[in-house]
């Protein structure tokens, strides 16, 4: 499965968790870089940019937003313990987060889910573990995986 290969492929390029990390439940995933975490409520992954789903933005989403979401559910299914780092909020209010799976802290979810292909390195501005992100993107996009797969290279928006 495409899966167990990027999280072990994330094992390996994976940075670890800091030593001040909080520990929560993912509740639910609402697409593949948001999602809702107990005492959090819904938060978005910091450095990662995933295509919309029809329950994401009002009218937008893209053809391939389902199989985003998908890849995250299997990285971080509801009922998981995760290890969060906070590191502010977006446009929205949201916070901002890194998240590790608590059963095993190799697995960085940010950089599974590019690592997957189906996200991107999202960044208006540095931050601290950019460069993890994007060897994630290059690996993603030299594998022909996700959006960088053939298949996929017409993933466009749908709607408004």
């Amino acid at each position: 499965m495409l899966t167990l290969l990027v999280l072990l492929l994330a094992a390996d390029l994976g940075s670890a968790p800091p030593a001040k990390t909080k520990q929560s439940e993912v509740v639910r995933i609402i697409d593949g870089d948001t999602l809702v975490l107990k005492g959090y409520g819904r938060v978005r992954l910091i450095g990662v940019d995933a295509p919309e789903t029809p329950a994401g933005r009002q009218g937008k989403h893209w053809t391939c937003g389902l199989e985003a979401t998908a890849e995250l559910v299997e990285i971080a299914p509801p009922g998981v313990m995760v290890l969060v780092q906070r590191t502010g909020t977006d446009v929205f209010d949201r916070p901002l987060v890194y998240l590790w799976r608590a059963d095993d802290p190799k697995v960085f979810v940010n950089e599974a889910v590019i690592l997957s292909g189906y996200a991107r390195v999202f960044a208006k501005k540095r931050f601290a573990r950019q460069p993890a992100l994007e060897r994630a993107e290059q690996s993603a996009r030299k594998r022909e995986v996700g959006l960088w797969s053939p298949g996929q290279r017409d993933c466009a928006p749908v709607g408004k």
